[in-house]
């Protein structure tokens, strides 16, 4: 029965080594187990050298060993040179009836009957002595090519013999032939011929046991050279002992196999009570050119049993194969193949299971050119351990000599049987039943599975359930699964005292046979017995025909003294609440007891006997309360909401935590509480480094998947995609439900998640289509929020690109981010806690977070633009914009306007942003103009007005204001100020402001009073200073100045040096001129004035008649829309009438004056009376009237084409104005002379 299961191993190890005397022996061309020649009870050994040279070159020699000692007990010399004896070698049995195992030995190339006709001779093993001589019929037939015991083929009882001529020419011209002999006669009982020519029949020959089931041994016969699938593919032929009929005919598969090179039987290798056979073909190409192979046929049908291979090419793997005998003790006969070219090894020769082809063992050469594994065979067994023995031929070998040659024994060693005795004791964890057994099988371990495979453990006579097998080491016994080394290679069942184990799908033979040799023993009894047998049952789990080996363990066993005993505790709480138990009951690893008394109590709670009875705070924040009777209470309340459900995939679905305790007489055990969790709010689901497959359930949940490939399911609520302890960046699509990269190489699956947390790395998270919260972490990332109103964090760090989509989102911006919207995707909100934001196209509002100065810019977009605590600018750009400054000392900035901006703080408006639109402002405290001309208002606080480039006006409207003008000609505007004001610029202050406040001026060229009455003060500069209703003092000090001391009651104006010019508007206003304080000019509205001391110049504003008169200088006098009178007085005056009938007024006659015409639009009038009127020019004046009363029409002068290019209808320019700007509050800007 093949591979029957056995306890215990067989390992082969080598044993004596022989080597051939002299250079050019051949020493080992042919080796045999001889049988017990001495009769000592150990097989001996035979090994041929056919190019010995001991009388006779090439004569040939057979060396015969005792299997005890390796001593030579018989050297076999050939009969003359060139006979090649030894070239093959068998043990034929006992021929003689002697009760000595006698000898064969062939001759190949022997001319006992001519040239190279051969012979073959049996010995005797007794004594040496020749018993018989079978030759060649004719020359070159090759008598003893292969020479073996044939069995008993005539049923005589006696070993018969078949020897081989390989070159035998009754068949044809080297057809071959093989001759069965008597081993008792010597008469010839069978010849058997090669069936065509170069056949090489009989190069092999074996005896094939019975393989008919007739009672009789059969034959078996290689031709090595026969064509019958190709040339040299080669064959076997099996032939009945009893009819010599032929049974088989095995064929090579390729031409030059050299099928049948070696044949040998392996006994009843599958079963079925008949001899099996196995045949070489070392030229076999199945792994290589020439790498051999050898097959196993039935007996009984001849179909193949199974076949093997060289390992590569040239190994000429099959050169050699014989019966080794029973090596693996597993009852079925195995075979030793040789492989004489495996150049990887210098030779081999390898032992394989009859059983299965399986390798058993391979066997090396020493050194390059050994020829390691020519010849091959069984030993017997030497050692005597019951398990068969080996040797192997090198031939090559030259340790004596080149080609001396040598032969080397494999000894078959068991160890790990079953069986002995080992000691228990009470109370000990339990004892190894046997640390060294081994579980083999030929079958299991050919295909390295022991599935099916059961092992039974129980007392001998009846289980008891006092009896407990247990694992140790890296073997386990868990939960019904028997793991080895954290395999699960099977189940187990154990129940009643018996365990049984049954191997499953993962069991491997070195797994598997580890088991045993772990499973401990103990007896769980108080009064247990001296002691009990185990018995042991090894089933291979065929489910065809099963077998078993069987074996007992005797333990004897030592009762001890019972002790009190505290036995460590495993109790579950739910997620919430109180947990109330006992930790004197069974929790899992038994109840505490002392068997022997007295009553158990508590006496230390985590080390302290003060703990006792007392709650105590527990690392979790759950607080413990144990009493001496073992009673406890466990509270945690809520502190652990946040585990996973039992049904939620999560990993972290319990937590535990330990506390210890001790009996009064100092037995110590640890209480382990689990909570375990439950599916609600605000869970936080953790995954594994594997597969998971995790769902939120209901409640707002956090789900970590970690790595490996999750399937995660946020279920009901909001719940949060989590992927903050990932290695590496991830790529997370909540649209597509994908993950497509976990940045801890998975790949997730998605669903029913609104909200995702990045890696610390470069993330790309792509949002639902609904409202999403998405937050990148540290790292570049790309968070895309598709539709919905989504929140999108990028995180410290790196960069982000953030890109809302549609619905009015969300941006949290700390790093330098990206924030990219399309136009139509709602209304988005950046808020930041960077220094410095510029709003991106399509977003509309922006809030600031931090803590320090914040810049905020916005866009052409109505923006809402929030500050916080710091010292903030805001600008809005285009836009209806809103700007919030919050705490702090902000300001809203429109440096960037396209034109003059208009906004007051006081109106918390700009009603002008330079850019097209209005803005709103509030909780701002300064304000930036554009590089236009601007007007800036502030409130009651603190305000800085900056004005910039171009002509503003700024009010600082109360409070401490700065008004800083910037560049060009800026104005401080106190004509909405409640009460006087008092301000120079010649100081830089407003030390009234006329709203309670006190203000410093910067770059500021003009003043516009309140309509109280004021103090303005000019610099050095030209200045204009307006000093609106109120009885005004306007100082313009130095500078070509405009003073304007506006409507209403009287005001004094004070030029200083420099050409001024006065804007008088209220009758009774004083102007103060000294003399030499450069020309200035008064522009008036009334119709009535007259030009005081060191006034050169005097232009009326009015629509109506106004009559102008000079004083003692040069004046220019010029006229408006109406029909004006001017009156130069002394002084050579300039008189220019403007639109209407204008007269200009002379001091003398008619008669004393005298025109001329200039040529360029003027005309010239000469006063011929000295030290009055002088010479005047006049411009568009009409008429002039003198003190006789006559009226003279002015004659028309002719007008230049120059002037009529460039002067008519252009504002007339009064001399020595150029650069001076005149402004008067109230006034259309039309109504400004420009100079």
């Amino acid at each position: 029965m093949p591979g029957a299961p056995r306890f215990g191993t067989v390992t082969h190890t080598p044993g004596a080594t022989y080597l051939g005397v002299d250079f050019n022996e051949n020493f080992g061309v042919s080796v045999a187990s001889a049988g017990d020649v001495n009769n000592d009870g150990v097989a001996d050994l035979i090994i041929g050298a056919d190019l010995d040279d001991v009388g006779g070159m090439n004569r040939g020699s057979a060396r015969v060993v005792s299997g005890v000692d390796g001593a030579t007990l018989y050297t076999f010399l050939g009969d003359a040179a060139g006979d090649f004896f030894g070239h093959s070698v068998a043990g034929a049995g006992d021929v003689n009836g002697d009760g000595f195992d006698d000898l064969l030995v062939g001759a190949w190339v022997g001319d006992a009957n001519g040239t190279d006709s051969g012979f073959a001779r049996i010995l005797s093993g007794a004594d040496g002595t020749i018993l018989r001589t079978f030759v060649g019929d004719s020359i070159s037939d090759r008598m003893g090519t292969a020479v073996a015991s044939a069995g008993d083929v005539d049923g005589d009882g006696a070993a018969d013999i078949i020897v081989g001529a390989s070159l035998d020419d009754d068949g044809g011209l080297n057809a071959g032939s093989a001759r069965v002999f008597s081993g008792a006669t010597g008469a010839v009982l069978w010849t058997f011929h090669g069936a065509e020519p170069a056949d090489n029949f009989g190069t092999s020959v074996a005896s094939a046991g019975d393989v008919d089931g007739d009672g009789r041994a059969d034959l078996i016969i290689g031709a090595w050279q026969a064509n019958g699938a190709g040339a040299n593919a080669g064959l076997a032929q099996v032939y009945s002992g009893a009819t010599g009929l032929l049974l088989h005919t095995f064929t090579g598969s390729a031409a030059a196999d050299q099928f049948g090179v070696s044949v040998a039987s392996l006994g009843d290798i599958d079963g079925d009570g008949l001899a099996d056979l196995a045949v070489g073909a070392n030229l076999d190409d199945n792994m290589g050119p020439n790498s051999g192979s050898v097959t196993a046929f039935s007996g009984a049908t001849g179909a193949v049993l199974w076949s093997i291979n060289g390992s590569s090419g040239a190994d000429q793997f099959g050169t050699s194969i014989a019966n080794a005998g029973d090596v693996d003790g597993d009852g079925v006969d195995d075979l030793i193949i040789g492989a004489p070219e495996d150049n990887a090894t210098f030779g081999s020769a390898r032992l394989v299971s009859g059983a299965t082809g399986g390798t058993l063992a391979l066997f090396t050469g020493d050194a390059s050119g050994d020829n390691f594994g020519f010849s091959v065979s069984t030993a017997g067994d030497l050692n005597g351990d019951g398990f068969a023995d080996v040797i192997v031929g090198a031939d090559d070998v030259g340790t004596n000599g080149l080609v001396s040659g040598a032969a080397r024994v494999f000894l078959s060693q068991f160890s790990g049987g079953l069986g002995g005795l080992v000691a228990f004791t009470e109370h000990d964890p339990g004892v190894l039943l046997d640390n060294d057994v081994a579980l083999a099988d030929a079958e299991l371990d050919f295909a390295n599975s022991y599935a099916g495979a059961t092992l039974t453990l129980s007392r001998v006579g009846e289980p008891s359930v006092d009896d407990f097998f247990a694992g140790s080491g890296a073997v386990s016994l868990v939960d019904g699964d028997l793991i080895v080394s954290g395999v699960t290679i099977g189940t187990y069942v154990q129940e009643g005292g018996q365990l049984v184990i049954a191997f499953g799908a993962a069991a491997t033979s070195t797994l598997s046979d580890g088991v045993l040799r772990a499973i401990t023993y103990a007896n769980l009894s108080h009064t247990p017995p001296a002691s009990v047998d185990i018995e042991i049952v090894f089933n291979d789990g065929d489910p065809d025909l099963p077998q078993s080996v069987s074996g007992v363990i005797s333990v004897n066993i030592t009762a001890v003294e019972d002790l009190p005993q505290a036995f460590d505790d495993a109790v579950a709480a739910p997620e919430t609440g109180v947990l109330a138990g006992s930790v004197f009951a069974d929790n899992g690893s038994g109840a505490d007891n002392d068997f022997d008394g007295p009553a158990i109590a508590v006496g230390s709670v985590n080390g302290s006997a003060l703990n006792v009875g007392q709650p105590i705070l527990l690392a979790s924040g759950a607080v413990l309360t144990v009493n001496a009777d073992g009673t406890f209470t466990y509270n945690h309340g809520t502190l652990f909401t946040g585990l996973g459900g039992p049904l939620s995939g999560a990993a972290n679905t319990a937590f535990s935590e330990t506390f210890t305790y001790a009996l009064t007489t100092g037995e110590t055990a640890t209480v382990t509480v689990t909570v375990n969790g439950e599916d609600g709010e605000l869970d936080l689901l953790l995954g594994s480094a594997g597969a998971d497959d995790m769902d939120g359930g209901v409640g707002d949940d956090q789900v970590r998947g970690s790595a490996g490939d999750d399937l995660l399911d946020g279920g009901e609520g909001t719940d949060v995609l989590v992927y903050a302890d990932s290695t590496a960046g991830v790529s997370v699509n909540l649209a597509a439900g994908r993950a497509t990269n976990d940045g801890q190489g998975g790949a997730d699956s998605l669903s029913n998640f609104e909200n995702v947390t990045g890696s610390a790395f470069d993330d790309v998270l792509v949002a639902s289509g609904s409202a999403n919260r998405l937050v990148g972490g540290a790292g570049a990332d790309t968070l895309v929020g598709l539709g919905g109103a989504d929140v999108l964090i990028g995180g410290a760090g790196a960069a982000n690109q953030l890109i809302g989509g549609d619905g009015d989102d969300q941006y949290f911006v700390t790093a330098n981010d990206s924030v990219i919207e399309l136009a139509g995707q709602g209304r988005d909100r950046v808020l930041t806690d960077r220094l410095t934001f510029t709003l991106t196209a399509n977003v509309e509002e922006l809030v600031y977070t931090g803590l320090g100065a914040f810049t905020g810019r916005g866009n052409a977009l109505d923006n809402f633009i929030a500050g916080a605590g710091g010292a903030d600018s805001l600008s809005g750009g285009a836009g209806r914009d809103i700007l919030i400054g919050g705490a702090g000392v902000d300001r809203a900035d429109y440096s960037t306007a396209a034109a003059g901006v208009i906004a007051s703080l006081l109106a918390a408006s700009a009603s002008a942003d330079g850019d097209g639109s209005t803005d709103q402002l509030f909780g701002l405290e300064d304000l930036r103009g554009s590089a236009f001309a601007d007007r800036l208002g502030g409130d009651a606080g603190a305000n800085r007005l900056e004005g910039q480039a171009g002509a503003d006006v700024l009010a600082g409207r109360g409070g401490a204001d700065i008004l800083s003008g910037g560049g060009g000609i800026d104005t401080a505007d106190y004509a909405a100020a409640a009460a006087r004001v008092s301000a120079s610029l010649q100081t830089g202050l407003a030390t009234t402001d006329g709203d309670g406040g006190a203000d410093a001026f910067d770059s500021i060229e003009n003043l516009i009073g309140s309509a109280f009455d004021d103090l303005l003060y000019g610099n050095a500069l030209g200045n204009a200073l307006s000093g609106g209703a109120g009885r005004d003092v306007l100082v313009g000090l130095a500078g070509a100045d405009v003073l304007s001391g506006g409507q209403g009651v009287a005001n004094q104006l004070i030029g200083g040096t420099g050409d001024d010019v006065y804007i008088v508007e209220a009758v009774g206003d004083s102007i103060v001129e000294a003399a030499g304080e450069g020309t200035d000019t008064v522009r008036t509205t009334l119709d009535r004035f007259f030009l005081g001391a060191n006034l050169e110049n005097a232009a009326y504003l009015g629509a109506g008649a106004a009559t102008l008169t000079g004083n003692g200088q040069a004046n220019v006098l010029t006229g408006g829309a109406g029909a004006d009178t001017l009156a130069g007085g002394l002084g050579n005056d300039s008189l220019a009438g403007g639109e209407g009938q204008d007269t200009a007024v002379m001091l003398g006659l008619s008669t004393d004056y005298f025109f001329v015409d200039l040529g360029d639009g003027r005309i010239r009038i000469a006063d011929r009376v000295a030290g009055r009127d002088g010479v005047d020019t006049l411009v568009s004046v009409e008429s002039v009237r003198f003190s006789d009363g006559v009226v003279m029409a002015v004659p028309a002068p002719a007008v230049p084409a120059a002037l009529l290019a460039k002067d008519v209808g252009a504002p007339f320019v009064l001399p020595g104005l150029e650069d001076d700007a005149l402004a008067r509050r109230g006034f259309d800007p039309d109504d400004w002379l420009q100079g």
